[in-house]
Parts: C-alpha cells; structure tokens; sequence
C-alpha cells in the first residue's frame, strides 16, 4: 500500500490518528500523545470539523484494587470492581495541553497587529493575482481572501508547519549528532534554519530528551518539552519559538516552568535551567532565562481552574449562536 493510500485508508477510518507518542514511566504509569487533523473520522464515525490533539494519563496498566482482574470480593458476593468497573485496568484520563490552556489565560499580545499585517497583505495578494476588483463589497473580499489562503488563518496555519518542522530539524540533530539538513526547508524559512543552526554552535547541547512527553497529573496537565540537554556545564530545558522579530511572550515562560514540573512529576531529574529560545527570519536567535516563579505557575493553573468551565460555556454557546445566523 503506497503512503497516499494509507492517509486515505487511515481518514476514512473512524478513530484513526495520524500521529502518536508514548511514554511509559516507571511507576508504571503511561502519558499518551494523539492528533489527526480536520476531515478524518472521529470514533462515533462523524469527520472532524477541527484538527485533534489530546494528552492521556493512564496511572498504571492494572488497577490496584483488583490487580488486574476485574472483580472484587463484596459483602456477600464478587462483584464488578468499581474503580476500573471491571475492565482491570486503570481508567485513562484525557489532560489539558499546556499550550492550549496559555492560548486562553496568557494570549500573545503581538497577534492582533499580525492578524492585520497579514490580513492586509492577503487583499493586496489576491488584487494582484486577479481574483478581485477594487469594488469588491468588504464582505466578500474576507470571503475571498479566506477561500484563496491568503489571509491572516493561512499564514498562521503556515507559521504552525514552520515551527513543526524546526522541532523536526532539532531533533535530526539530537538524533544525528549533525547539522541538520536544509533540503526540505521552504526558501522563506531559511532564515528560521540559519537561526537554530547558530544556535546550536553556539550552545553546543548534548541532547538528552527531545519532544519528551511531559506530564503532571495532579495538576491535570500535559505536554511535549522540546530539548532537555547539557550546555555550558548545566542541564538545561529548552523551549524553541519562531518568532519573525526573535519576540517572546509571557506564556512562553509559564510553559517550560510547567514542562518542567510535569517532567520532575514524570520521573525527571530536576534541570539546573530553564531557557526559551527564539529563532528568526533574519537568520538571528536569542535565549531569555525562564523568569516563572513557582507561585506564578501555581496561580496560572488555578487561573485555568476557574476560567475553564467559563470558557468551555463561551465556546458551546457561540458556536450554536454562529450556527443559527448562517
């Protein structure tokens, strides 16, 4: 079966996911990764609307209680156990994603000028390749935009790709021990490229886990570290961000001090420092020490707590209000 027919087996497949990770600790317990993107089919059979990406716990393979077999002694009878209920294995636990959390409590200050940036960039695109006039009604030019990828949603589609694939180059180093390759980068992300190749002379890091699955289930969250490595006689954590002018923001700092308390909770020596580091469209990086404190991280989280349920509420009901004015 050649790759294109696997994808499209694979969509047509209900509950199938196009890409997972797992990692077992040695407690026992087991943190699970899964995404597949919009128009594959979800368990029920329905095609998903947008892409999917969870996080699972699953403490241990084989319940406590009844150590694995399902039923208990009662009163006067055996019965179904009920804290697996009676499958004899762990319930597995569905986790918040760190980076989803931030993107409501900590949302980066800079998008809504990019969202215009490009925006405006995307008119001036689609002018130019004819697919409308200057009298276009304001309506239909964002519905033109849109449908034609020229807007501000498709550019960041397009940074999401980009910052997937330095994570990739970054791990064919951590892997390799060698440059990373430069055939598959666009043209327009070359200065990306250039950037996290200086970084990497410059830091000289021995990777010691690289998109490690990271998890705190105590505190209900989990997530994927980019880089734990040795550099400059300490182990440091590193979080990489694309950023076209090398900005970073807030959440990014909450989010390795996080990655680093899901990774001590997950079996993790603790690192001696947590960094973000930023690469550029001009072929430049900076790294900025992560300045969360504890209190801080335990603030966002209770943040999170109690703007959850508020939240999930706002989405629900403006997605059936958007629904009825179609």
């Amino acid at each position: 079966m050649s790759a294109i027919e696997e994808t499209v087996t694979l969509a047509t497949t209900p509950g199938a996911v196009e890409h997972s990770l797992r990692r077992e600790l040695s407690n026992g317990g087991l943190i699970e990764f899964e995404e597949s993107p919009a128009g594959w089919l979800t368990a029920d059979g329905e095609v998903r609307k947008r892409d999917y990406r969870a996080y699972y716990w699953t403490p241990q393979q084989e319940c406590v209680r009844c150590h694995g077999d399902g039923r208990v002694n009662g009163a006067t009878r055996v019965k179904k156990c009920p804290d697996c209920k009676g499958t004899g294995q762990t319930r597995r636990t569905r986790m918040t994603s760190v980076s989803s959390f931030l993107e409501v409590i900590l949302p980066k200050p800079g998008l809504p000028s990019w969202y215009e940036k490009h925006g405006i960039e995307g008119t001036i695109y689609a002018l130019n390749a004819g697919a409308m006039a200057l009298t276009v009604p304001p309506e239909h030019a964002v519905r033109i935009v849109r449908q034609g990828g020229w807007g501000a949603e498709a550019a960041r589609d397009a940074h999401a790709e980009r910052g997937i694939d330095i994570h990739e180059l970054l791990r064919e180093y951590a892997e390799t021990g060698m440059a990373p390759s430069s055939l598959d980068v666009l043209p327009e992300d070359m200065g990306y490229y250039r950037a996290l190749c200086k970084f990497l002379v410059a830091e000289d890091p021995e990777p010691e886990q690289v998109e490690e699955l990271v998890c705190d289930p105590t505190a209900g969250y989990a997530g994927r570290s980019d880089l734990v490595a040795r550099a400059g006689g300490f182990r440091k954590r590193y979080d990489a961000k694309t950023s076209e002018e090398a900005q970073i923001y807030p959440g990014a700092h909450v989010q390795v001090g996080l990655y680093e308390r899901g990774g001590i909770a997950s079996g993790d020596e603790p690192c001696d420092l947590l960094e973000v580091v930023v690469f550029a469209a001009d072929g430049s990086f900076r790294t900025m020490p992560v300045g969360a404190t504890p209190r801080l991280l335990d603030v966002a989280l209770d943040w999170w707590r109690e703007i959850r349920p508020v939240n999930s509420a706002c989405e629900s009901a403006n997605r059936v209000e958007k629904e009825a004015r179609r």
